[in-house]
């Protein structure tokens, strides 16, 4: 099957290297024996920090690294993304397997021009067969740490495997060179040692980190190749060196267009050993990237059992590959004699109130949207209602406050598709950008079937919107008196 580059493959972020055209884009990704001879550029890095759900089970933020690669050497990886989806497919297909990993893949959605599944038609289907079986057990159980646990050399067999090779051909080997021996640069340290960023006095008298250059100004290519060998590599001595390889043997980069493959096809021995440990106890196992949910019918030993089993299979895939006893959670579902599916919590720092599971609630009837993903949004209201206020009391100086907030109730809807982009819910196959309201109307329609109360939970969050507004505009007006 012929590829072709999209728009949205012309990647426009700031990095390494110059822009660069689709024609160009595949003369380069397609040629084996120029893929073979490239230089792959450093992985720009950040942390992506997400405050959990405030609970004394979780009282510190998460963080995780995202790696992005430059325009080239993304194109590369997008291609031989495609090149070896294929081949994964139809290994799943001839393991009859197809069924369990459902991250970072194109799954139809019932319905004739219906967009594919995500993450709630997966907790749907979960919680569909929960129903089904009435008198059951569920597993939930979490890799830890997994994209940086995935064992190079034995990636690099499946690697040669889903090719029907016993080595790599030169051009693949090439792109799994860079994707597992890869390199990275902060993008803080880059942008203040290109002096994009540096230390202002915002209004309160404190020094903070802020940009120094306007953004319709920024750079697409960040610094020149000689630039790049003086400020990040170092090679002239006058500035340390920037570039740090952050992997020994183990991980790939989170945020690369190739890792996310890479990460499913790594798991297909423990996807088809699971699979035939559930399936023939006449349940179901679900793995979306590296969180795994097991279904099977019987009670709490059944359910012990079979988290145990998950445990062990886990390490026979690489060394540091491990499901913390901590990240999983047993719960129980049983018919009651009036015809009622009822949840019971029996072990696990999760599910005390009802089955978790791909930011959704299940107590045996009602779903609910899990209390972390309404935090996080609330969270996300708020900071971005404050802003807008801000901005609103730069652009119309002068303005009392009644004006202020009647001019922002107009304009609530715009604001909206601002501040309720879900980006870690957007479905691969949309090219639609996701507001919390469309997600929250998709889960709606797709749990209707179910006595769904995520419309009670969301209720009075546009009220909230307005209040956090109309708090800001008046403590600024008051305290410019």
């Amino acid at each position: 099957m012929r590829f072709e580059f999209k728009e949205r493959h012309l990647k426009q972020y700031p990095h390494f290297d110059k822009l660069i055209t689709k024609n160009a884009l595949t003369e380069l990704a397609s040629s084996p024996e120029r893929v073979a001879a490239h230089s792959f550029w450093p992985f720009l890095e950040y942390a992506k920090t997400s405050r959990r759900f405030r609970h004394p089970d979780h009282p510190a933020p998460k963080s995780r690294t995202i790696r992005y690669a430059a325009r080239s050497d993304a194109g590369i990886f997008i291609f031989y993304r495609h090149l070896l989806s294929q081949h994964y497919e139809q290994q799943l297909a001839s393991m009859g397997i197809g069924h369990v990993p459902t991250a970072y893949r194109r799954l139809p959605r019932a319905g004739e021009g219906s967009p594919g599944k995500c993450n709630i038609d997966f907790a749907r289907d979960a919680f569909t067969k929960i129903r089904a079986l009435q008198n059951c057990v569920v597993v939930t159980l979490d890799i830890s740490s997994y994209f940086d646990c995935i064992d190079h050399g034995r990636l690099r067999r499946i690697w040669a495997d889903l090719l029907g090779e016993t080595n790599l051909p030169e051009d693949h080997y090439r792109v799994f060179k860079a994707i597992t021996a890869y390199t990275s640069v902060d993008c803080t340290a880059l942008y203040r040692r290109l002096g994009i960023i540096d230390y202002k006095l915002g209004r309160n008298g404190v020094k903070r980190l802020g940009f120094m250059v306007p953004p319709h100004r920024m750079p697409r290519q960040l610094c020149s190749p000689k630039e790049f060998r003086e400020f990040v590599a170092g090679d002239t001595g006058e500035h340390s060196r920037l570039i740090s390889a952050p992997n020994n043997g183990h991980g790939i980069p989170q945020g690369a267009p190739l890792s996310d493959l890479l990460a499913n096809a790594y798991l297909l021995d423990f996807d088809q050993a699971i699979a035939g440990y559930v399936e023939k106890r006449g349940g179901q196992v679900w793995r979306y990237s590296d969180d795994i949910i097991i279904v099977l019918p019987g009670g709490e030993a059944v359910g012990r059992a079979a988290k145990a089993f998950a445990i062990e299979e886990i390490t026979k895939y690489g060394p540091k590959l491990t499901i913390k006893d901590e990240k999983t959670a047993i719960g129980q579902f049983t018919l009651t004699k009036g015809g009622e599916l009822k949840y019971r919590w029996l072990d696990g720092k999760q599910g005390k109130n009802g089955l978790e599971y791909l930011g959704f609630r299940f107590d045996g009837k009602r779903i609910f949207l899990r209390d972390s993903t309404l935090s996080n949004f609330q969270r996300k209201i708020t900071r971005y209602a404050k802003i807008e206020a801000l901005n609103y009391l730069r652009r119309f100086n002068g303005k009392d406050e009644c004006w202020l907030v009647e001019r922002f109730i107009k304009q609530t809807p715009q604001f909206e598709n601002t501040f309720g982009r879900v980006t870690e819910f957007e479905n691969k196959t949309s090219k639609k950008d996701w507001t919390f309201w469309t997600y929250v109307t998709r889960a709606v329609n797709t749990f209707e079937d179910f006595d769904c109360r995520i419309l009670r939970q969301v209720k009075g969050y546009r009220l909230k919107v307005r209040r956090v507004f109309e708090h800001t505009v008046t403590k600024r007006l008051g305290a410019s008196d």
